[in-house]
């Protein structure tokens, strides 16, 4: 800051830097933190997206601030934080791999307190593998889960992806916990060696990746690999961050103090939002790179006052009874009184629901009717509190009984045998 000062007094502009810290003074005082909430259950497309006049995606920075919770759908995997990338089909074309990255999280294996960090970007030529393992892993091919830094849930995290060419490879680097540091065992990189493919509608996208056209995530997953995670403090730049600068603009908690560090040491963000709210996702650079909502739905609105959100209800004991030829009895509970609603199909994608029921219980039980003899349905339940906190379970299977057989056996070849004068042996063939 000492060193820019003289160079902006040369340009007769002595006041700008004084004006914007002024500003973030200000700012700091009255600017509330807020942020966009999601809950993992994806009950409609609602991706917060970036789809006209992106920059070129080298060299970049994307910074953002996490509050991440455990992924709600046992049988998924991925929790999408940022990616860039095609607003449809990921199998784009020829060289789709190298026409996108990003960061997720994912529960491998299978934990329930916290996640595997990934930074996803085609390695090797052609290669859609994405890194897991720590930059100063001791075996750096291998994503061993011992070898990635677990994201811990329900706690605040100040993270970055930044991404350049450096003349022989294309370099994405995600910086897991830039307050605890920004060396090595804190970073996490992927690279690649064919040059950027522009898929056909390159895109920005956070909470949801871009739907795949048939309703489903790129990996193909029903609910858009959603994060159950808080997402503010964006911060995009279509410049490469110093490591110095990621520490220092991370500690911001308002677009002002952003804009302030910037005027006295370059660059300012591309698109800034510090605390974004479903209804102002608005670019507040200057520079109107606004962002857009893809789908109907909405997060949650987060505001400070709370380490996060209320946590979404519990489900457990999910079970099927009373099953018959065409119905069955759907039971389950929950930590907290919540509603009721029971989604089934034929298929994983279920396409059929029940009606909510209301009534905020904690023992749940709801009666599906008018199913097919004999078929093996799938199931999940859904229960949402009374803040509108939702849960979702993982994905159940049924079996409903075979109808009673009323067609008459025919009967043939009857014969008798070894008559005597008391007694006959009877004989005869059926067809069942």
């Amino acid at each position: 800051m000492a060193r820019a000062t003289p160079a902006l007094k040369r340009r007769g502009r002595p006041t700008v830097i004084a004006l914007v810290c002024l500003l973030a003074t200000l700012g700091a005082s009255a600017q509330q933190k807020t942020g966009l909430d999601w809950d993992g259950t994806a009950p409609s497309r609602r991706s917060l997206q970036w789809t006209t006049s992106l920059p070129p995606p080298y060299p970049f920075t994307a910074m953002f601030k996490v509050y991440p919770r455990s992924i709600p759908v046992a049988n998924d995997r991925f929790s999408a934080h940022w990616f860039r990338g095609n607003s449809g089909i990921f199998q784009f074309g020829t060289g789709y791999c190298s026409g996108y990255y990003g960061w997720t999280e994912y529960p491998v294996p299978n934990r329930s307190s916290e996640s595997k960090t990934e930074v996803s970007a085609g390695q090797g030529s052609g290669s859609c593998t994405d890194r897991v393992t720590r930059d100063n892993s001791g075996d750096p091919s291998n994503d061993k889960a011992a070898d990635a830094p677990y994201t811990t849930y329900g706690q605040w995290y100040s993270r970055a992806i930044t991404a350049r060419f450096t003349g022989s490879v294309y370099e994405h680097k995600g910086y897991y916990s830039i307050a605890a540091g920004v060396g090595p065992s804190l970073t996490v990189t992927s690279q690649r060696f064919s040059a950027w493919v522009r898929p056909p509608s390159d895109s920005i996208f956070m909470g949801q990746t871009g739907d795949n056209g048939s309703g489903k995530s790129w990996g193909g997953e029903a609910r858009w690999e959603e994060s159950n995670a808080i997402l503010r403090g964006l911060q995009f730049y279509d410049a490469l961050l110093t490591p110095t600068q990621l520490q220092n603009r991370s500690s911001c908690e308002t677009d002002a103090c952003v804009l302030a560090q910037c005027a006295g040491d370059p660059p300012c963000p591309w698109f800034l939002n510090m605390n974004p709210t479903p209804t102002d996702v608005s670019d507040k650079s200057g520079r109107g790179h606004h962002a857009t909502w893809a789908g109907p739905g909405r997060p949650r609105l987060w505001s400070d006052g709370s380490a996060a959100a209320p946590a979404a209800p519990a489900i457990s004991a999910v079970s099927a009874t009373n099953v018959s030829t065409s119905g069955a009895t759907i039971n389950w509970t929950t930590d907290k009184a919540s509603d009721s609603q029971v989604e089934y199909g034929a298929t994983a994608s279920y396409g059929q629901a029940t009606s909510v029921a209301a009534a905020l219980v904690t023992s749940h039980s709801m009666t599906l009717s008018s199913l097919a003899t004999g078929t093996t349905y799938h199931y999940r339940v859904r229960s949402k509190d009374a803040s509108g906190n939702a849960g979702l379970s993982g994905d159940y299977t049924f079996t409903t009984s075979s109808g009673a057989d009323t067609v008459p056996h025919v009967l043939s070849a009857v014969t008798a045998t070894n008559i005597a004068a008391t007694s006959a042996t009877i004989q005869w063939t059926t067809n069942e």
